[in-house]
């Protein structure tokens, strides 16, 4: 069976629904043209497209994000996580929402991701990924639940990890998602993915050393180095939130938890950016082994 198809029911005939998640990678964007392909072209009612914002993803990734949207009639859902902290709580009137928004209205100073910061009084790091549960796991949960109207439950994440990723896959089937892996199951690997994007009519337009968030905590020193070596000014906001932390943050037992990263801040980070040659940026393995969330692709 082409793992493209994404049945409208299972095998007993029970309706089932499926959120395609795209995050605005290359491999994303391809799952997203295998899906299209298989599906005559037009993504079926019960697939619902999917992009969270988080307001740190580089302006490349929304060009190319609006651009499939537009071309490929996709009617791609952008969202973004939104704080009330007037609201009392609970299901009637939650602190935690969601907003819809479009590539003109998207955010992209952060605000979602500082909103979460400050509802929560934390930063997330390796071990705590709020960023990932509220930002794009929670975010899309609100909105399939609260504007759509599906049950929490017995809906389905497509995501875009592929043959060769299985850390990745490992690592969200621990995370409990109820998943599908059209591209690992299809043999896709990145050669694949890099291949149909050479010579597609348009492109991401950045390395796959940048990512799709621009300083990603979960990237390794040497590689986060090398960027803030390119563009100091990433390490702005950064600095900021740790700065935030510092200064109105919950308590904590281990201090470490005050920074993104275990070992250093970004304001540290950011010195040896600009004090050391780029051959000095040797780099180590990332820490997102992964998906960044489990609907990521």
């Amino acid at each position: 069976m082409n793992p493209y198809l994404l049945p409208a029911t299972d095998a007993f005939g029970k309706p089932r629904r499926y959120v395609l998640n795209v995050s605005g990678g290359r491999t994303s964007g391809f799952l997203l043209r295998q899906v299209l392909d298989a599906n005559d072209g037009r993504l079926p009612p019960h697939v619902v497209p999917v992009f969270a914002n988080t307001g740190k993803e580089r302006e490349e990734t929304l060009v190319f994000l609006n651009r499939m949207d537009r071309e490929w009639n996709v009617g791609l859902r952008w969202l973004e996580y939104r704080h009330r902290p007037w609201a009392a709580g609970g299901a009637k009137d939650p602190k935690h929402v969601h907003g819809v928004v479009d590539f003109a209205t998207a955010a992209r100073k952060g605000e979602p991701f500082e909103a979460m910061i400050r509802a929560k009084k934390m930063l997330p790091h390796v071990v705590a990924r709020m960023c990932t549960d509220q930002l794009k796991v929670s975010t899309i949960q609100r909105y399939v639940v609260r504007s759509l109207g599906w049950p929490r439950k017995g809906w389905t994440s497509v995501l875009g990890i592929r043959a060769d990723e299985p850390r990745r896959i490992r690592a969200a089937l621990m995370e409990n998602c109820t998943v599908t892996y059209p591209l690992a199951l299809a043999g896709v690997t990145l050669e694949d993915v890099d291949r149909y994007w050479r010579q597609a009519p348009f492109d991401l337009g950045i390395r796959s050393d940048q990512g799709n968030c621009d300083l990603c905590f979960l990237k390794g020193k040497g590689k986060l180095l090398a960027l803030i070596a390119e563009e100091p000014e990433l390490a702005d906001w950064w600095i900021k939130q740790e700065e935030y932390r510092d200064a109105h943050g919950r308590d904590l037992r281990k201090a470490e938890i005050a920074w993104f990263r275990k070992r250093e801040s970004y304001r540290e980070l950011r010195r040896l950016a600009l004090s050391q040659s780029r051959l000095a940026f040797a780099d180590g393995p990332d820490d997102a082994g992964a998906s960044c969330f489990c609907g990521d692709g």
